[in-house]
């Protein structure tokens, strides 16, 4: 069950207006609010509100965004309503790491923490597996780097999510160079979490010495 809410507010710099009329969490049947707490990302485009406690599973919710301003004091003409229902299954415990693979011969070869894998194809995706949900937010800057182990200079790559949103893909967008040791930092320089904001207990190092 998410318990963050992000949304893109309209305009440049979105700012809160100084007032708790701005925002509305509640449930849509009931109107009963739910206290929570706002803040500002992405240089203050986009606005996160924190449920401050566990919302009602299988419930539809609404927000209903209204006065807010820019960074030069324009108010937002008009009103935001968005409206989204809690799963029926909370998440209450931090994601459980279940396997991160590259390709050796065209098989996918678990990695284990701190070990080294050989022979790992130059084109090889790789692969991190978590049990439950991730939030995609999590991801990247920091959630995952591809380095050159000896160098720590960072690969470039991309990355997909899973339907299920619980194995992430990295594909580096140039191919890796031969007999060369690389290092995958997981959840090290700021934590992945998973859609409830839970993150997980560890950071993982795993490491692989292409063909």
């Amino acid at each position: 069950m998410c318990q963050t809410v992000s949304e893109s507010a309209p305009g440049v710099g979105a700012v809160l207006a100084a007032s708790s009329s701005a925002i509305k969490l509640d449930e849509s049947f009931n109107r009963q609010p739910s206290p929570f707490t706002a803040s500002l990302t992405k240089g203050q485009t986009i606005l996160r509100l924190t449920p401050s406690n566990l919302l009602h599973p299988s419930t539809m919710y609404r927000v209903v965004i209204s006065g807010v301003q820019d960074l030069v004091g324009n108010v937002i003409s008009g009103s935001f309503t968005y409206s989204f229902t809690t799963g029926s299954n909370p998440l209450l415990t931090a994601p459980v790491f279940v396997q991160a693979t590259v390709l050796v011969n065209n098989v996918a070869t678990p990695l284990v923490a701190s070990n080294n894998v050989s022979n790992a194809q130059a084109n090889t995706p790789i692969t991190v597996a978590y049990g439950s949900p991730l939030d995609p937010n999590s991801i990247l800057p920091n959630g995952i780097h591809l380095v050159v182990s000896s160098t720590q200079v960072a690969v470039p790559f991309t990355w997909s999510l899973s339907a299920d949103a619980r194995t992430i893909t990295i594909k580096p967008t140039s191919t890796l160079s031969s007999a060369t040791k690389y290092e995958i930092d997981v959840s090290y320089f700021a934590r992945l979490s998973d859609q409830a904001g839970n993150a997980p207990g560890a950071s993982l190092i795993f490491y692989f010495t292409t063909q």
